[in-house]
Order: C-alpha cells, then structure tokens, then sequence
C-alpha cells in the first residue's frame, strides 16, 4: 500500500513537470520556427525628437512599458541613452519596431548606430624584427623624431600658482589606459586622474586593458616622462604637478576589441565635456566612420560652442573620402606626415584636413609596465596635436578655444606647394610657434599678471570673447551682441528682439504681432522665427535644418578656409546671424 502512494506521487510530479515543459516548447514554438533563437534581429539607431516635450514624454511611455513588464527578461527597454546636448536617444528596435517608428510624427530623424573603429595603421612587421626594436627601445630612453619634428622638445612656460589645481582637462576617448606604465605619470586617486567605461566595455576596467594597446600608445605620446632613464619622451615633458594638466579617461572599446558604437563614443563625449568643471578641456578621439550622423554632427557643435577643443584623426584610408568625427566643422582633422615630413601613404587627404602631425613609425608606450613600441597611424598624429593644445592653453586658460585653434592654425610649418591643401591642411603643427603666436598674436595666451609684450599685429579668425577696451577705427561688419550705450546714427536693417525702452518718434507702419504661446527653447527644430521663444532666433544649422538658438551665440565657423553651410540664408530675417565663409 505505501508502495503504490509513492508510485503515484511519482507519477504526477512527472506529468506536472511534462504539463510545464509542453507549456514552454508552445510559448516559444513560433520564435524558434522563425529564427532559430527564439530572438528577434534587433538594430541600433538614433532617434531625433523634433521637440523637447516629445521626447520626455515618448521616455517616460518607455519606462512604463518597462515597469509594467516588472522583472520579465522578455521586456527590456529599447533607450539605451539619452544625449544631453540634443534632443535625441541612442536606441535598439526589432526591424518591426523600427518599421513602425518611421511612421512616427514626433520624431525628426532616425539614423542607424554605426560602428566606429581605432584609427591605427600598423605595416606588417615580422616577429624577428619586432623583438629587436622592443629590446633596443628598453634599454635606454627613446625620444621619437616627432618630439624635434614638433618643436615639443623646445622650452615653453609652466602654469603658475598651486599645483594641486588643474588648469587644463584632456580626455582619451578610447580603450582605456594602462595607468600602471612607468612612462604614464598619471595613478588612480593621485588627484590629476579619473575615468569611466561606456557602452559594451561598461564590465572592462578603464585603467587597466586587456588585449588593447591602443589607449596607452595615445597617453605615451602625450604624457611619457622624460628623463627617467626607461621608456620614451612624450609631447607634454612636465608631470601634472608642474604642467597642471590633468587626465580623463574614457573607454569606448571593449577589451580586446577594436570596434564600438558612434553612441558610445558620443556618450564618453558628452561625459569628457561634463568633467571640465568651468575649465578648459581637450578630447583627443584617435577614432574614425566613414559615415555621419545629424546627432553626433549636433552634439559635437553644441560641446565645441562650450569651450572644449576636440580632436581626432583623419583616417588611414589613404583616399580622399571623409571620416568622422574628424570631418566635423566643430572637430580638428589630424592628418599624418613621416619622418621626411611627406603625407603618410594611409593618410587621408580631403578639403576637411586642418593640420598635420607625426603619424608613421612613432614610439608609443603599450599595455605592458616597461614595454614601448613602433606604431603607425593617424591616430598617433592626432594626439601630438592635442598635447601641444595643451601645454599652450595651460599656461593661460582664459583662451578660448577658438584661440588656441588660431594659433595653431597661424603657427604651422607650411607643407605641400599652397595653403592650406588637402594632405596637410595649415601644416604641419609646432609647440614654440603656437605659444609664440598666442603671447604676441592673439594676445591671451600671458601668463597670468604679466602684460602682453606688444599689440596684435594679425586680426583673429574669430571674433574675441571679451570686449575691446580701445574703439575699433572702423565700423563693425556683425552687430553687437550687446546693446550700444549712444543710440545709432544709422537705422538698423535687422528687426529688435527686444522691446525698445524709449518711445518711437515715428509711427509703426505695422500691426505688432500676437506674442507666441507655445513656442520652442534652445536647440529644438524651429520652421519660422515666431516658433522660437523670446530670447531665441530661428538659425540655420544645416543644410536642411533650423533650430532655436541664443541670439548672443555664436555659431560656429571653425574652418575660415572652407565655404560656408550652401545658400546662406538664416530664416526669419536674422541675416545677421548666419555662418559666413
């Protein structure tokens, strides 16, 4: 009897346990017939909003489908991210879904999430002649050709004042750094260093890579400490202490990968830019996509207009197509030169170039604690550069960074039969001449409390941040962005924003239109001037689209020597406020 009790518990455990089973096979039946995995293809892309109120609101419906499906692994959400700089989300949809979006009002744009790759170039080399270079580099200090080549080796002023402050930030957006390298004087917690994992490398330690040497070739190049007996010479020959240059790191490329996101990328941007605590910032992205997008073209020029300097490579095509983000107007295009100054075979060369810099066979520190290397690629231009914007913007951080864009530019070795040209753009870059050109040109790059040593000679490419102190001797060609003290003589051809505070002595020929109730805040998509708040002008700020801006603020014209957006008509009259050539 207690034989036959146990049999048939036994039994119906076993067909609750089949009912279970049968109940599972049916539920996932259909996804299994179709694919194969029982998962749909997903798609990265990025989604822009056409206004702000949209997008908080489509985020908000997100996270409550989310919250609704409580823990289920079936319902994750599709915002991966959302941009602080423009209206937008980094996303990943199901092709239906993604089908489904573009059917969707409230959205301006979607655009796939395409893959970013490292822009280096490293020839074949055998294993013979790799060990020799490795063994010769170890046994004494090396400094590269590209440390003369760059005047980095000439004498250039140190920041004054307390050493425990940074004056400048530079940011690596790249696969993290071996911070533990006897050649990086950087360390975790020393006050000068900080950093972050994005995107896929989220789980990979930033200050320690596996497998991926990239991110500490970039840091060799600029940081590498002199005079230590080991190691190399890096363009930046002061330790934090004394250059007062601190360091971020941002690492977008997964260990032992060389690919990631453009959202990624984008995402460690904005973080680099949100780091510089009022001061100024360098980013360095030794990166390149052969393909834009409107939302990285939008965030890099919004973070430019904040006083950050980006930096990234050309490309190791060796063709004349476009990479990005280099090719950005907000961004400075590196291109790389050997030892004999001539344009590296994989070097890139388009009307986008701005500068050139040592790129072929170049020391680099790697991810071992002694270990240094030979190294090929525009991606190891673009850092001399961004180290030389350093030093240069160090010694006097009340520069903008328009002014240290100038200098460099102005300060260039001329290469190539004119300039600029598309294999070298201004030249190739110089550390003296750019300081040199900073003092005396440009005026702010003076050591704090010591007066400038005589007047400008060469106007700006960019209009000063500050307000002259001496009358200019001819009128303005752009209006003022602050009001005059003594009314005009001449009547203006551009409407007021504001309204006047003294009496029209003259009749309007004009009803006053209604004030605008619902009306569009900055960088939301605008179609005439009455859509955009006070306060704000309708601006073109691309070929195919208008957005509300500051009327004080600048829109960009970073490279003087290329032709303005085509067109050049600002929309609701605002004529005075478009980008010129």
């Amino acid at each position: 009897m207690m034989m036959s009790r146990y049999t048939s518990r036994r039994r119906r455990s076993i067909i609750r346990l089949l009912l279970f089973l049968g109940a599972f096979c049916l539920q996932h039946q259909a996804a299994y017939a179709e694919g194969g995995t029982g998962e749909e293809e997903t798609i990265k892309v990025l989604v822009g909003f056409k206004h702000m109120r949209e997008e908080v609101k489509y985020i908000e419906e997100e996270d409550q489908k989310v919250r609704v499906a409580g823990n289920s692994t079936i319902k994750k959400s599709k915002i991966k991210y959302q941009f602080k700089n423009t209206n937008a989300v980094a996303m990943e949809v199901t092709r239906a879904e993604y089908e489904e979006m573009q059917k969707d009002s409230r959205f301006s744009y979607i655009e796939e999430d395409f893959e970013v790759k490292l822009a280096s170039f490293d020839p074949p080399i055998n294993e013979e002649e790799q060990l020799l270079r490795r063994t010769q580099q170890v046994i004494r200090e090396v400094q590269s050709y590209a440390i003369p080549m760059t005047q980095s080796d000439q004498f250039i002023p140190t920041p004054p004042g307390d050493a425990a402050n940074c004056m400048v930030y530079t940011c690596i957006v790249d696969s993290g750094v071996y911070i533990n390298h006897q050649d990086i004087p950087y360390d975790r917690g020393d006050g000068y260093t900080t950093g972050r994992s994005f995107g896929s490398a989220v789980n990979n330690l930033w200050y320690r890579p596996v497998n991926t040497n990239h991110g500490t070739n970039v840091a060799g190049i600029m940081f590498a400490t002199p005079n230590n007996n080991a190691g190399m010479v890096g363009a930046i020959p002061n330790p934090p202490r004394t250059s007062r240059i601190c360091l971020k790191v941002a690492k977008v490329f997964p260990d032992g990968s060389d690919s990631t996101s453009i959202s990624t990328v984008v995402e460690a941007v904005e973080w680099c830019a949100s780091e510089a605590n009022g001061r100024p910032m360098i980013i360095n992205l030794s990166l390149a996509t052969p393909t834009q997008t409107s939302t990285e073209r939008r965030i890099y020029e919004r973070i430019y207009n904040d006083n950050v300097l980006l930096v990234a490579a050309a490309g190791n095509g060796g063709d004349s197509e476009l990479a990005y983000p280099a090719s950005h107007d907000s961004v400075i295009s590196v291109a790389s030169v050997n030892s004999s100054r001539r344009k590296s075979s994989f070097s890139q060369f388009n009307d986008k170039v701005e500068l050139s810099a040592p790129g072929s066979g170049v020391h680099v520190t790697d991810a071992s604690e002694t270990g240094i290397s030979v190294s090929s690629g525009t991606s190891y231009a673009c850092p001399y550069v961004a180290a030389i914007a350093a030093r240069i913007w160090a010694v006097n951080p009340r520069c903008s960074n328009r002014d240290i864009r100038d200098a460099l530019q102005a300060s260039t070795r001329p290469l190539g039969n004119f300039v600029p040209n598309d294999e070298y753009g201004y030249g190739l870059v110089q550390a003296k001449a750019a300081y040199d050109y900073l003092v005396n040109q440009i005026g702010c790059g003076v050591p704090t409390g010591q007066p400038s040593p005589s007047p400008t000679k060469i106007p700006s490419a960019s209009p000063s941040q500050r307000p002259s102190h001496v009358p200019s001797q001819s009128p303005s060609n752009m209006p003022s962005s602050v009001p005059s003290i003594v009314p005009s003589q001449i009547p203006s051809t551009v409407p007021s924003i504001e309204p006047s505070q003294i009496p029209s002595a003259v009749p309007s020929l004009s009803p006053t239109e209604a004030p605008t109730i619902d009306c569009l805040g900055q960088l939301e998509e605008c179609t005439a001037q009455s859509d955009c708040c006070k306060g704000f002008s309708c601006l073109r700020i691309s070929d195919n689209s208008y957005a509300c801006r500051k009327e004080t603020e600048e829109l960009f014209n970073t490279k003087p020597r290329l032709a303005a957006l085509d067109g050049g008509t600002c929309r609701g009259g605002f004529a005075g406020n478009c980008p010129i050539s």
